[in-house]
């Protein structure tokens, strides 16, 4: 399953807000494809069918735009199914969940973004909301910040008829950055770049100053304009166009809440102005009492955990499982979650698209579907959609199936993610690069790609995505020469463990092969374990002091060693996906049998928590040294974030952690790619960054894999690509 990384504004509280990212595209016919080394790039794969073109921006005013889109209503009872192997989760608002099906709805769901983009993934003003489509002001501040004034229209309204003004873009922030709703999501990460965050955060300020809201300007005397202020340490910022430009609106009224600005700065108070508790907010998000509901399997049966436990989850009737406010062309509807269905109804005062396009079909279904039931399924007729499918056995199926069955079309593109095997490099014996790579070198990724992809993917020797132009402009440099590629050998891998010392048995005796007593390589290491704060909370980092006292950036690590000598056995603790699973079956056939020939380490495989993970957004899998997952990569792609543990710890998911990595990292967020030298120093910096992270074997990249969607042939207006997905497509599709 993929798990969507949009690195952008991640605002808590707005919940809908448009994901903001920056170019990262071709100019062209969509992606480019893999660059295929040591496997030759796919041949099986049929010539994708000719899908239409979004339009350009159309000419005109805000009011053309949106009569073009008022010519568009949904078709009275129509629906459209969308089989999907992954169950939709029962937390409908951003913060907790990460499933596809959830993500995509969330985007549906939300909209009027500051900024939006085209298929190309170039990002400008959406027309729809600011006026003119011109951009926000931009103001330097003597201090090094910078200052961002929207100015926005407010003939805008949300799902209940509510106008939407620049206090639900302000109050967004206010809200999201509270003391009451951090308490409600803990790991609040959220507007790390917004001056003021972290005493307004904390309460040891009144006022978020970062964002201002401003007094109305327009006849109607709503609230259009705001700003949003950004600290000097996160300028200049290669993406800094979308990441600080990119603001979605917050229904507050939903929240029992509504903003104030006093001069300082937003602050948020409840909807009748009186003060907004935590247990209010609470009672609302949360709501009362949850109960259990437990999953159905495909046919209709309870399902249960591996211990005998039923298997399910805990619902109530709060906002956060059944949100009642929308600004997107689509509303929240109904969810089942046991029988893993979800359905979103058309919108009917969304204005419209950025290139004047509404709903035509009025409600949008996911349905779960195991992937051996969704050929099978489409056939029949119970779902109508099975998108983004990679795996080379269900693509041949459904060609034969459905294509040639004469039901189905097919549109064919390039992956912008990849499937891999991520290490954890802060636990176990995966901590050491010598373990990460030796394991690399027992993966047959070349069988892998011949099982899996079936003439349908690539190998991918690299953590980056094929529809990055500066990947494309990389590969044509020096790159392949650069990274280091990981091709099946053994013998190497036995070699790699050897000089790293894991040569000892559990009682400190010569390591001597396989066949004896435990069979398990030991290594002597200096055991040591993290430092605790005051209040006795794991604290993983040393931290730079600011002139103000305040806490700045991570310096370095805080393990502390004990000064002991401990045997570390080569126990490896990885977690993969249900046993439908095709690429976890073709790594098991080969993998395994590999590492028993390399001899002493152990795999212990926890396909049982593979559920918990994907529905915790991976934060559980820190406790694994790995894990098998596909990933689908950022539109607007920000290395120095990915390799943070102190501001977004949970996109580190390896929990990588050194000076070179920060180093090279932080090398991109200060190029200006508008000019040629700075785009030049991108590409040359992309190339070393790749270096250093397939030596240091991270993660192991798999395949990059030519991606199908089925479509019903009678379903028009359908274009996707790796960066332009289901909830664009849907908006513009139509029946015939």
């Amino acid at each position: 399953m993929k798990k969507l990384l949009f690195l952008a504004l991640l605002l808590a509280a707005a919940m809908f807000a448009l994901a903001a990212c920056n170019r990262g595209g071709n100019e062209g016919d969509g992606p480019a494809g893999p660059v295929a080394t040591a496997t030759p790039a796919p041949t099986a794969t049929p010539a994708p069918s000719l899908a239409p073109t979004p339009p350009p921006i159309p000419e005109g005013s805000r009011a053309h735009i949106v009569a073009q889109a008022a010519s568009m209503v949904p078709e009275p009872g129509s629906y459209i199914v969308n089989a999907t192997g992954t169950r939709v989760d029962q937390n409908i608002l951003g913060g907790w969940t990460n499933p596809t099906p959830n993500a995509h709805a969330r985007v549906l769901m939300g909209g009027l973004g500051t900024m939006d983009r085209n298929h190309f993934n170039d990002w400008f003003p959406n027309p729809i909301v600011m006026v003119d489509g011109a951009w926000p002001e931009i103001r330097d501040n003597a201090d090094g910040s910078r200052t961002y004034t929207f100015t926005i229209y407010t003939e805008n309204r949300f799902s209940d008829g509510t106008f939407v003004t620049a206090a639900h873009y302000a109050g967004g922030w206010a809200l999201g950055l509270s003391p009451q709703w951090t308490a409600l999501v803990p790991s609040n990460n959220s507007g790390l770049h917004v001056q003021g965050r972290t005493p307004f955060l904390n309460g040891d300020a009144a006022t978020l100053t970062g964002v201002r809201l401003y007094d109305s300007v327009c006849a109607e005397g709503r609230p259009n304009r705001f700003s949003v202020t950004v600290i000097a340490e996160e300028l200049p910022n290669v993406w800094e166009a979308s990441m600080y430009m990119g603001q979605g609106p917050s229904p507050l009224h939903m929240y029992g809440a509504d903003v104030r600005d006093n001069g300082d700065g937003v602050f948020v108070v409840a909807a009748d102005g009186g003060e907004l508790t935590f247990e209010a907010l609470r009672q609302i998000v949360e709501g009362g009492e949850p109960f259990f509901v437990q999953f159905i399997d495909e046919h209709g049966e309870p399902m249960y955990r591996a211990d005998g436990e039923p298997d399910g989850t805990m619902v109530s009737d709060g906002v956060r499982y059944r949100p009642t406010v929308f600004s997107g062309p689509y509303m929240f509807d109904s969810i089942d979650v046991g029988n893993g269905v979800m359905t979103l109804l058309a919108n009917p005062h969304f204005p419209g698209t950025w290139d004047g396009f509404r709903p035509r079909i009025e409600r949008v279904i996911w349905r779960f579907t195991p992937a051996t039931l969704m050929v099978d399924a489409l056939a029949a007729g119970e779902a109508h959609l099975m998108l983004a499918v990679t795996d080379g056995q269900a693509t041949e199926n459904a060609f034969l199936t459905l294509v040639d069955g004469g039901t189905h079309s097919f549109h064919g593109y390039d992956d912008h993610g990849q499937r891999l095997i991520q290490f954890h490099t802060d636990t176990g014996p995966t901590q050491f690069r010598e373990v990460r790579q030796a394991i690399s070198y027992m993966v047959d990724r070349d069988r892998y790609n011949a099982e899996v992809g079936r003439g349908y993917s690539v190998v991918a020797h690299g953590p980056w995505g094929p529809a990055w132009w500066w990947y494309q402009e990389a590969a044509d440099r020096d790159l392949y020469d650069r990274v280091t590629m990981y091709s099946l050998n053994l013998d190497r891998a036995i070699q790699l463990l050897e000089e790293g010392g894991w040569n000892y048995n559990a009682d400190g005796t010569p390591y001597v092969g396989p066949g004896i007593a435990n069979g398990v390589r030991h290594k002597w290491v200096d055991e040591w374990h993290y430092g605790t704060d005051d209040d006795g909370n794991t604290v993983r980092f040393i931290y730079e002091i600011n002139d103000d006292g305040t806490r700045g950036r991570p310096l370095e690590s805080n393990r502390v060693y004990t000064g002991e000598r401990v045997l570390m056995p080569l126990v490896i603790n990885w977690v993969v996906g249900t046993a439908a699973n095709p690429g976890r079956d073709s790594l098991e056939r080969f993998l395994f049998e590999h590492m028993a020939h390399c001899g002493g380490l152990l795999v212990q495989e926890r396909s049982d928590r593979w559920g918990a993970i994907l529905q915790g957004g991976y934060r559980e899998a820190q406790r694994f040294e790995m894990i098998y997952l596909g990933v689908g990569m950022a539109v607007t792609w920000a290395p120095w974030l990915l390799m943070s543990l102190e501001w977004i710890p949970q996109s580190n998911w390896g929990q990588v952690d050194s000076a070179l990595t920060r180093e090279l990292s932080d090398r991109f967020r200060v190029l200006d790619i508008t000019n040629p030298e700075g785009y030049d120093a991108f590409i040359e910096a992309f190339i070393d960054y790749m270096e250093h992270l397939t030596f240091e074997a991270y993660t192991l990249p798999m395949r990059i894999a030519t991606v199908h969607d089925f479509i019903p042939v009678n379903l028009g207006g359908w274009f996707t690509t790796g960066l332009w997905n289901f909830s664009e497509a849907v908006t513009r599709a139509y029946w015939r």
